[in-house]
């Protein structure tokens, strides 16, 4: 069953509210329960019922003088105020002040129909609780929301901001109870609405009715008794000749965006630290080291023993998997077969996902010089373990591979001369065992 609405009617004669009673109910929609008082002091404690849903105020024996309970009522009941419908005479100036002094809906007794009673009444209560309904919305949300009127002087220009409405959360964010806010210049409230360009935006606002947006606006003002510099988010909208707005406090969320992007900026240059280290390292080592960091190999840095070795400069792809119109200025061969480009230590390496090691070949530079190199190679993988590229290691062993030649060389002609000899020839180590000894050569008994 539908709780019926409870209607509280003011008024100076109970047979004029014995008529208002009947008219409300022969509602067939809504139900009422119907009270009735006269005007006097204890009035005001009678409105203070939370079960009151509508006040419907007879004043159409009165003159403008007397709608001081009008006044009373809206004063001291404040937000808690149910609607209030004024039923009056037919004079302007008694309806505007009605409308100045509260009143939610203004009546003409003269002309004012039962069904017209009722529907006034409906929708003012109904007003009163969808107000209601999004007032506690508003007060629970977590962000910061208010609703401004222009105060304007002779000439009609905007001078400041009255403060309408701060829910709790502006409230706690202005570090001031709503009670010290509410009907004041918001300049006054927060002087740096003006330094900072706010105050101007807002008046821009009202004028032209474009939302305003502000992102991570840094504002410095008075807080209670501290000074503060904070950030906030903010969305702002024209309503009536004034704004409605919400804005969010992000000071510690930005405060956090810097500290991560400082301690960012520290590990880059660590990271660039590490990297100038890393390349210097590679720069200085007496190898030749080349990365390649796709798995075709077809791009390859190297380092500087390399560069020294190709007469490149850096910068400029070493990989013969290149393709032909960025080939590099040497050839590989190994037994006098040049090595086509897939068989090389580190393609092999990339392909196939093996170390190799120990891999000899000739490198015929641009020049026509030949160098003996002694390779090393291994797969390079990513977090998934697939193949991303590789990394090899070149060793010149050309003047080893001349001192090993020169040496094979002197000893095969000491050997001939050896065996040339009329006499027995014969080399031992410290423990008599033979390094060389002539053919035919006898050991003495």
């Amino acid at each position: 069953m539908v709780k019926p609405d409870q209607i509280l009617i003011v008024i100076n004669g109970i047979s004029q509210s014995e008529g208002y009673t009947s008219q409300l109910q022969l509602d067939e929609t809504f139900t009422y329960r119907v009270f009735t008082e006269k005007q006097g002091r204890e009035i005001l404690q009678v409105c203070r019922s939370p079960s009151i849903n509508a006040i419907l105020l007879d004043c159409s024996s009165c003159d403008v003088g007397e709608l001081h309970l009008l006044r009373q009522l809206r004063q001291h009941l404040g937000e808690n105020c149910p609607p209030i419908v004024v039923i009056g005479s037919g004079d302007a100036q008694m309806a505007v002040q009605a409308f100045k002094n509260g009143a939610t809906d203004y009546l003409i007794q003269e002309r004012m129909t039962p069904e017209q009673l009722r529907s006034t009444l409906h929708s003012a209560i109904n007003t009163q609780r969808y107000q209601n309904h999004l007032q506690a919305s508003v007060e629970t949300m977590l962000d910061c929301f208010g609703i401004f009127s222009s105060i304007r002087d002779e000439s009609g220009q905007i001078v400041d901001f009255r403060i309408d409405y701060l829910n709790q959360a502006a409230c706690d964010n202005n570090q001031l109870p709503k009670e010290k806010q509410i009907g004041r210049p918001l300049c006054e409230i927060l002087p740096q609405h003006r330094e900072s360009g706010l105050f101007a935006d807002y008046c821009q606002l009202v004028k032209t009715g474009e939302p305003l947006i502000k992102q991570a606006l840094t504002y410095e003002d008075n807080y209670g008794e501290k000074l503060l510099v904070r950030a906030f988010d903010i969305r702002a909208s024209k309503l009536n000749d004034g704004f409605v707005a919400s804005w969010r406090d992000i000071t510690e969320t930005v405060m956090q965006q810097k500290q991560a992007q400082t301690a960012i900026a520290q590990l880059n240059r660590d990271l660039l630290n590490r990297v100038a280290e890393l390349q210097t390292l590679l720069d200085t080592l007496p190898v030749g080291i080349a990365i390649a960091n796709d798995p075709g190999c077809t791009q390859m840095q190297s380092n500087a023993y390399i560069r020294q070795l190709l007469g490149i400069r850096p910068g400029v792809n070493i990989s013969k998997s290149a393709p032909p119109n960025a080939q590099p200025p040497y050839r590989v061969f190994r037994n006098g077969q040049e090595i086509p480009a897939e068989d090389l230590p580190m393609q092999v390496a990339a392909r196939l996902g093996v170390e190799v090691r120990d891999i000899e070949f000739d490198m015929l530079l641009a020049d026509g010089t030949v160098r003996q190199l002694l390779a090393y190679a291994a797969p390079l993988r990513g977090d998934q373990n697939q193949i991303r590229g590789a990394v090899g290691a070149f060793l010149d062993i050309t003047e080893r591979h001349q001192f090993t030649t020169a040496m094979q060389a002197s000893q095969q002609r000491y050997q001939e001369l050896a065996e040339a000899m009329p006499q027995m020839v014969w080399t031992a180590d410290a423990t008599g065992a033979f390094n060389y000894r002539k053919t035919g050569f006898k050991a003495p008994p």
